[in-house]
């Protein structure tokens, strides 16, 4: 008995150190391309395209280039109003239409659910063209409106599907007292259900702000001069002389600046947010 108590502890730890290195691993993995952006950022010149190199005298004259010589303002507010543009009025248009899916029987209700996920499956190359044609004819070309609308079709499909998750979660039997108190089908929807879910909405709308945020085909295709995406802005440090790596990096440094501290002080809604789902029935 002391023998297989012992050989079942090693497999154990055995087990729990597999675990462990995995997980270190993809750590690794993930952070080391980030953790390489950023420190080329602070490279000078003269060694800003030698990646072995990692001990030097930090610059910041890869980030005065990007605020003073060329800047990023415009980039960066444009940025801004679409992404936070994209994420509220994704929440206002998938919330109730989430609600409506979770909580009324129609007849292809489930049909309908399986057509919207399929938008969400779907390749956005595939809607540029259609898009591109309507705006153009609308003459919202080079818009925030026009992304604004893009993106928050894009992300539509994602928000109703989860937000629809995270209303099933919500015992129907408080929103059948509250109805018996008086009150309406859009009273119970906004003073009892919205209350109840807004970890799963600052999950989601945190979620569709980064996607927006990140988002690079439909900001290439749909703008040009008068709106530019931060995306967008960092391809341009790729010209044909070459690749002017130390602004181009730092430029990626800002672009992931307001999404991680977007995310980092709302981390504890995100969490309980994209959990809520898992456990049910638990």
């Amino acid at each position: 008995m002391r023998f297989e108590s012992r050989a079942s502890n090693l497999k154990e730890l055995i087990l729990s150190g597999l675990i462990y290195f995995v997980v270190a691993t993809l750590i690794f993995v993930i952070l080391l391309p980030i953790a390489w952006i950023v420190v080329t950022s602070f490279k000078p010149e003269p060694i800003v395209k030698q990646p072995y190199i990692w001990v030097f005298t930090p610059t910041l004259e890869n980030y005065w280039h990007i605020f003073k010589i060329r800047p990023i303002w415009k980039p960066l507010f444009d940025t801004s109003i679409i992404a936070v543009s994209t994420s509220l009025l994704s929440l206002a248009l998938g919330t109730p239409a989430a609600y409506a899916l979770a909580r009324y029987e129609f007849r292809g209700r489930d049909d309908l659910a399986f057509w919207i996920l399929t938008f969400w499956m779907s390749p956005p190359v595939a809607f540029v063209i259609p898009l591109f044609i309507i705006f153009d004819q609308l003459r919202l070309l080079d818009t925030h409106i026009a992304l604004i609308i893009t993106h928050t079709l894009a992300n539509l499909p994602f928000v109703i599907w989860l937000m629809r998750e995270y209303i099933n979660d919500v015992p129907r039997e408080i929103e059948e007292a509250a109805l018996i108190d008086g009150y309406s089908d859009i009273q119970v929807f906004f003073r009892v259900t919205l209350p109840l879910i807004k970890p799963g909405l600052m999950a989601v709308g945190i979620l569709a702000f980064i996607f927006s945020w990140i988002e690079f085909l439909y900001a290439l295709i749909f703008t040009s001069i008068n709106v530019r995406m931060l995306t967008v802005e960092v391809t341009s440090y790729w010209t044909i002389a070459g690749v002017i790596l130390g602004p181009m990096t730092a430029a990626i440094v800002i672009s992931l600046i307001p999404a991680v501290i977007f995310a980092f002080i709302l981390q504890r809604h995100i969490i309980r947010g994209l959990t809520l789902g898992a456990v049910r029935g638990g």
